[in-house]
């Protein structure tokens, strides 16, 4: 009965870690920017609203014109304004954060890939037989 009860918390930790993850290449590239709001509460804020709304966006638009790549690019600009909003910054400082956070989330990607590979060989090693003709 305990481990019932304990569930919706250990959920609710994974979402904010989820989260917080989420948001940190966001927040390092408003670091690497020097900009004035560049707190990790501004980079959640600006993950979560931005996800919600380019989602609820793109959807609206696939929903009512039939035309995906209008959808995926104005759910894009719908995100890039909330960046834009949360750290009052113009559109090009804007791109440049999200250009920044995005290559920043490939690096740490790539890092956190070596490291398991690393410590954790037999997650990417082929399985083998223990006999040649098998």
């Amino acid at each position: 009965m305990f481990v019932l009860l304990l569930s919706p918390i250990v959920l609710l930790g994974l979402l904010l870690f989820s989260i917080i993850l989420s948001s940190l290449p966001l927040w390092f590239a408003s670091k690497l920017l020097g900009l004035r709001k560049s707190g990790l509460i501004h980079a959640m804020a600006a993950t979560i609203i931005g996800g919600l709304l380019a989602s609820v966006v793109s959807a609206i638009v696939v929903f009512i014109v039939p035309l995906p790549l209008l959808g995926i690019v104005l759910g894009f600009l719908s995100y890039l304004w909330v960046i834009r909003q949360v750290y009052d910054v113009e559109w090009g400082k804007a791109i440049m954060l999200w250009l920044v956070s995005v290559i920043t989330a490939a690096i740490l990607i790539l890092v956190l890939s070596f490291i398991i590979i690393l410590f954790f060989p037999f997650t990417y090693l082929p399985r083998t037989p223990h006999h040649w003709w098998i």
